[in-house]
């Protein structure tokens, strides 16, 4: 059960940041809100938490990049 709510997540947090960011057909907040059947702070929060994880992965990503290159050297 909880893997599958987790999997639920993942794909809502997908297919948010790729309405807001990366559609042709970009979706305003309060659009996806009305779509989700949820409240526009709703989306805002999970967006702004989505970003941070993202964030967080990409540099973690260069740094281990960065120390795989500097043991190659």
């Amino acid at each position: 059960a909880i893997r599958r709510q987790r999997q639920m997540c993942k794909e809502t947090g997908y297919r948010l940041i790729y309405a807001l960011y990366l559609s042709d057909c970009r979706q305003t907040e309060r659009q996806l809100a009305q779509e989700l059947g949820i409240s526009q702070s709703a989306v805002h929060k999970r967006k702004k938490k989505i970003l941070k994880n993202l964030k967080f992965l990409v540099i973690k990503f260069e740094k281990s990049s960065q120390q795989e290159s500097e043991r190659g050297t």
